[in-house]
């Protein structure tokens, strides 16, 4: 059928249900109250998928999507689709919350990101939500699926809060939750926190048993049979709301056995399809208990679908998850947030209609509220209006102006009628361009016409100045106000919720533009105002005095191991209360300092680092390791099994390691970085080459060269510890220019990077195998269809056209059966360039670093006096760095001495860098000791300072991020200015002092002041 046929569907549709109902029921819908049902009140089923996106429901998706769906399908003909519904954010936790409360999350704790749990449920115990008021109007509530809104756990004995257990372990059974969801208006509940602890699950307050994910999908389907089943001996009379938040088709992607391979595209597929068939058995168990024709069923998802299904597999099959639309999963763009969202209510509902009104999912609690003619609960669902009307073909009788859209970073969108405001210059999340990649000159906002131009690609900001700023002050508004609907004002959870959430020293150079091209800024007195110092032109405007620094390239920089500089007064009209000041240094990162093997002393060359968390470290190399004495055993804090001791005091051997040794790579562990637990081999004799692994849901990816620089390959082990190699995948990426020695990370968003050496212009003959050009490639799963990007390096010079030969020592040796010669090809280059090779990769909060082997030129090193040189005599730690990973990485400067082939890590709260050296190096990270600053303030608007602060040192700080081993979060260096009183006037001075004994230094390119 196609659109216009669903249009004249959609009409006959709404004339039968307006014959049906009848006018009184007409005009009860028109103004959102109640429909005179004489039965009892409807029940109510809401179906919430987990990243299931808009164009993965065939129906919704005839030309470009091939993943059958017919249960779904079937819904639609039965009941009326909603083309243009939102889920409340991009991701889970906040859409969960919006649904449950009627109130948009950003204006709880929860700005950006999602919960992890372990910490006080997000929605407040005396806020209502959709389950207590239909409990108080006399229904049985039950949550049958994913809870992600955080709740404690208790230990049952002391009764004390339990701590985040490591990396892949759960809550005990028996463990005790005090604020989960029969705390919030659910009688019962069956189910789980979110995908990383989807092994504990959860009977109403209680960790009753650890399963596999693997059955978590088909659990769910039974405990919500068993429900309903159950309902049909219930009460007489009484209603029951059951919300069933799906696990599926979310990660772990585990489709169960009679599932795997149905779709003949990929696992999220074969996924999807179970999904559907899950959703069967609900619709099954309602039509056998009899409750078809009197329950409201409502089925949707909380985003868009996750890069995790595996968009390029998808898409050779001719499938595209968001549809038409742009962007995916965590992003601004609709496909992060356009939802399926299909009602089916016989007889109240036209079969096979379509609505095209704008809804969230924000709006189910005042449409429950509306359907039983009851009013909302005072000081509840401040951004929720009724679309029951709609449900009659009528228009929804909105009290707000518009929708307010959230992506995973905390990005926002104003939408209301066709147009669309973004504050954010890329996606806001994890689909390219990211806000760091979007070049300089790009607009700071984004305005779109739906109407015309629904997949988001002309962006009308510069054009259409006005609309932007009308779009702005309403959002501005919704914001300030605690609420979006009409009523009184309501107070949000936070007193600074940023609208603008795009790095402002960006923003500051495009504000500029903007005023001058005339285009509507965000700023405003209902917004928190900033004053930044990030560019050239801000220090030197902005300085009244210096000592010992001088102001280069848009950062101040000390001259003197001791430096200062005192700000002029930033004067305002009116009074201000300051909030915070944050101070940014570059990004430079030289504060390394030397110290001795970092790991056991026995570890071989090429060492490989994996941080998982917490105490929780590995590192891998070639070793021989035996026992002091076969008898003699220890026991060491956090290890389960007595260990044995080797010769080396801080050096153990677990029973894994015990195991025959495979002739590869060897694992060690620790939990301090000082005592190493040995488990035995994780690769075999013939990959014997390892240069990078990675670590994601319980797996380690680690990638070997096969032969020896020659092509990433790749082992998958889910147990380091039993001493064993993993499963061998083999060939991972195919380079073809026949380098390799790469580094593996992940991006945000989950896909795999590879940064491995080209060698199509290397000087192999003189320059140990490295390369001027880094390759880059990514793929979503890290296992095969590696797409190849532009380079991450490139210092190539002028090609001549000459093409010489050099002779691998390892090609044939390895393996014959591939390699019939050991010559290889390469261009002449000139002048001779620069060489890097054997990467490693990290990401400190939204910086990408990537550290390797440094190869210059010979006469281009210090130590050079021939200007000849032998192959590898001038080698160091080389680094690099970049915003993005779609972006070029540039050369920054070099670490120490001697061929390092490096891997880094985060680890007790610092940096390691591990050689095949001696010597190794820590680091605190890029924050260089020590800043001290102090804010004053002008109360009497005299023009002169009149209250100061205190002298504080303030500096950036790094933690773990959970499920990423190698992206560490980066904590700002901020002041908190809560304590001064509101002024006319503010002034800021910073005292720097080079505390290291390195060549670093605290160089600070930018400085800003927020008010409330």
């Amino acid at each position: 059928m196609n659109r216009r046929t669903l249009r004249v569907a959609v009409k006959e549709g709404r004339r039968m249900t307006d014959r049906a109902l009848g006018v009184g029921a007409v005009l009860a819908a028109l103004l959102g109250v109640a429909f005179p049902v004489a039965a009892a009140p409807p029940n109510i089923v809401v179906v919430l998928c987990d990243d299931l996106g808009y164009g993965d429901v065939q129906c919704l998706n005839p030309e470009r999507g091939k993943i059958p769906t017919p249960n779904v399908d079937s819904l639609a003909k039965q009941g009326m689709t909603f083309t243009d519904a939102h889920s409340g954010s991009s991701v889970c936790t906040p859409t969960r919350y919006g649904l449950l409360t009627g109130r948009y999350s950003w204006r709880s704790r929860l700005q950006a990101g999602v919960s992890s749990g372990y910490r006080p449920c997000l929605i407040a115990p005396d806020r209502p939500t959709v389950a207590s008021f239909l409990k108080a109007q006399g229904y049985h509530t039950a949550i049958i699926g994913k809870w992600h809104l955080d709740f404690q756990y208790l230990d049952p004995a002391s009764g004390k809060p339990v701590k985040r257990p490591k990396k892949g372990k759960v809550a005990p059974v028996g463990t005790k939750i005090p604020d989960g969801p029969t705390t919030r208006g659910f009688d019962t509940y069956h189910g789980f926190h979110h995908a990383r602890d989807m092994k504990g699950v959860i009977e109403n307050d209680t960790v009753v048993e650890h399963d596999e994910p693997i059955n978590m999908l088909p659990r769910l389907a039974r405990e919500a049979v068993q429900y309903i089943d159950a309902r049909s001996g219930g009460p007489p009379g009484q209603p029951f709301f059951l919300y069933v938040p799906l696990s599926s088709p979310h990660t772990p992607i585990v489709p169960t056995k009679e599932w795997q391979g149905k779709s003949g595209i990929n696992p999220y597929a074969d996924f999807v399809m179970q999904t559907d068939a899950v959703f069967g058995d609900i619709l099954a168990a309602l039509d056998r208990n009899g409750f078809t024709d009197n329950t409201l069923v409502i089925f949707s998802s909380d985003n868009g679908c996750s890069k995790a299904a595996g968009f390029p597999a998808l898409n050779r099959h001719g499938h595209h998850p968001s549809a038409h639309l742009r962007g995916s999963k965590a992003d601004i763009w609709e496909g992060g947030h356009r939802i399926p969202f299909i009602v089916r209510w016989p007889d109240k509902v036209a079969a096979g209609s379509i609505n095209d009104q704008l809804i969230c999912l924000t709006d189910l609690f005042a449409t429950t509220a509306a359907l039983l003619g009851k009013p909302l609960p005072k000081g509840s669902a401040e951004d929720s209006v009724s679309f029951l009307p709609a449900f009659s073909g009528k228009p929804i009788a909105s009290t707000r102006n518009g929708v307010i859209h959230h992506s995973i970073s905390g990005h926002f969108a104003y939408r209301t009628g066709k147009w669309k405001l973004c504050l954010a210059k890329g996606s806001g999340g994890w689909t390219a361009p990211k806000e760091k990649s979007v070049p300089a000159d790009a607009p700071e906002a984004q305005l779109y016409d739906l109407k015309e131009d629904p997949a988001e690609k002309t962006n009308l900001y510069a054009l259409r100045p006005e609309v932007a700023a009308e779009l702005l002050k309403q959002l501005e508004s919704d914001v300030q106000r605690g609420r979006s609907t009409k009523g009184e004002p309501a107070q949000n959870d936070v007193t600074n919720v940023k609208l603008w959430k795009s790095r402002v020293e960006k923003r500051s150079r495009q504000v500029r533009k903007s005023r001058r091209a005339g285009v509507p800024q965000a700023s405003s007195s209902q917004t928190p105002g900033i004053w930044a110092v990030d560019s050239q032109e801000d220090w030197e405007s902005h300085r009244a005095a210096a000592e010992n620094a001088e102001i280069k390239e848009g950062a101040l920089y000390p001259t003197q191991r001791t430096a200062t500089f005192q700000s002029t007064i930033k004067r305002y009209a009116a009074k201000r209360q300051a909030a915070s000041l944050t101070v940014r240094q570059s990004d430079l990162w030289q504060n390394w300092n030397p110290c001795p093997n970092i790991g056991p002393t026995r570890l071989g060359d090429s060492p490989v680092l994996l941080s998982l968390g917490p105490q929780d470290y590995w590192i891998m190399g070639r070793c021989q390791v035996r026992p002091k004495k076969p008898e003699e055993t220890v026991e060491l804090p956090g290890y389960d099994a007595p260990l044995l001791r080797t010769a080396k005091p801080n050096e153990f051997i677990a029973p894994g390691g015990l195991e025959p040794h495979a002739g590869g790579y060897q694992a060690w562990h620790s939990r301090d970085m000082k005592n190493w637990v040995y488990y035995g081999s994780v690769t075999e004799k013939f990959s014997t080459w390892v240069t990078n692994a990675e670590y994601v849901d319980g797996k380690f990816y680690i990638y070997y060269d096969f032969p020896n620089d020659q092509d990433p390959h790749l082992y998958i082990d889910s147990d380091l510890t039993d001493g064993k190699p993993g499963k061998n995948m083999g060939l991972a990426l195919a380079d073809p220019s026949h380098g390799s020695d790469c580094t593996v990370i992940r991006d945000k968003g989950g896909s795999f990077h590879i940064v491995y050496e080209d060698w199509s212009p290397i000087f192999a003959n003189r320059r140990s195998f490295d390369s001027p050009l880094a390759g880059h490639a990514v793929s979503p799963d890290g296992i095969k269809d590696f797409k190849i990007l532009p380079p991450a390096v490139d210092e190539r010079t002028t090609p001549t056209g000459v093409i010489k030969t050099y002779k691998h020592p390892h090609w044939v040796k390895e393996d014959p059966k591939r390699f019939t010669s050991d010559i290889g090809e390469y261009e002449v280059h000139t002048p001779e360039q620069y060489a890097y090779g054997d990467w490693a990769a990290i990401c400190v909060g939204s910086q990408y670093y990537l550290f390797g082997d440094f190869d210059p030129p010979p006469g281009k090193h210090p130590k050079s006096k021939d200007g000849k040189g032998s192959r590898g005599s001038h080698m160091s730690v080389g680094w690099f760095t970049s915003e993005s990973l779609d972006k070029q990485f540039r050369f920054c400067d070099k670490i120490g001495s001697g061929h390092p082939d490096p891997d880094i890590c985060f680890a007790e709260d610092q940096f390691y860098l591990a050689t095949q050296q001696r010597t190794d190096y820590t680091s605190p990270g890029p924050w260089v000791e020590s800043v001290e600053v102090r804010v004053g303030v002008d109360t009497s608007n005299d023009g002169r300072i009149d209250r100061w602060t205190p002298w504080q040192e303030i500096k950036e700080t790094y933690d773990y991020t959970p499920g990423f081993a190698k992206h560490v979060k980066r904590l700002p260096a901020r002041l908190d200015l809560a304590a001064l009183p509101p002024g006319y006037g503010f002034q800021f001075e910073l005292k720097m002092t080079d505390t290291t004994e390195n060549r670093s230094n605290p160089i600070v390119d930018h400085v800003s002041v927020t008010f409330e």
